[in-house]
């Protein structure tokens, strides 16, 4: 026989720790999904393209990147990225 599950004083179930850190997780990972800015694996991700192509791409210029002030990291805005591949889309049509 397992062990019983704590409850509390209502009668809804104790959340564990594991649990509390997986939900924390998933609302994280939700915020970033919905976030404006997107760190630069992600939105390489985000785009279906390796890490280094677009690295190459900022660096021509060809999609804007956000830099805080002080700030080494390349930050993307979601809309710049749509835009960029309905630009490469109607470059292709």
């Amino acid at each position: 026989m397992g062990r019983k599950r704590a409850t509390l004083a209502d009668g809804t179930p104790a959340v564990t720790p594991l649990e509390r850190g997986q939900a924390f997780r998933a609302r994280r990972l939700e915020a970033r999904r919905a976030g404006r800015l997107m760190a630069a694996p992600e939105a390489a991700d985000y785009l279906g393209i390796p890490y280094s192509t677009l690295r190459r791409l900022a660096q021509l210029g060809a999609i804007p990147v956000v830099r805080p002030p002080g700030s080494d990291r390349m930050w993307f805005d979601r809309a710049d990225l749509d835009r960029a591949v309905l630009a490469w889309k109607a470059r292709l049509s």
